[in-house]
């Protein structure tokens, strides 16, 4: 298992300064931090689709300590991964539960939705 401290889950969602969250990204490598960063909730393939951040640097190169998690539906089969989460062949490595999630972080163990807690899970 990784120490928490070890981990650091990425939030956002647009291309603020390219250059500088690639510098953090290849300077967490060297100190051994492992980045979790949500797929989004677009329902598009981010493959083709440009999504920040993201584990390709400037020069095209990939980052080694940087995971991509989309999110999963209970159902099996064709609907397995849920009908809001990004996905990709390259670029989402892998996908957590991320539907009808129920925590006790809710006073009322509500559901939360769609797959705040996904990024979480892959951390437990």
């Amino acid at each position: 298992m990784v120490p928490k401290s070890s981990i650091c889950l990425l939030e956002k969602k647009y291309p603020w300064d390219k250059k500088a969250v690639d510098d953090a990204v290849a300077y967490a490598h060297t100190k051994g931090v492992l980045l979790i960063h949500a797929a989004g909730n677009d329902h598009v393939n981010i493959d083709s689709v440009a999504h920040y951040p993201c584990k390709t640097f400037l020069n095209g190169k990939q980052a080694e300590n940087f995971i991509d998690i989309g999110a999963l539906h209970w159902k099996q089969g064709d609907n397995m991964v849920a009908d809001f989460s990004n996905y990709g062949k390259r670029t989402v490595d892998v996908f957590a539960p991320g539907v009808d999630i129920y925590s006790s972080q809710s006073p009322d163990w509500r559901a939360f939705q769609p797959s705040m807690l996904t990024e979480n899970r892959v951390c437990q």
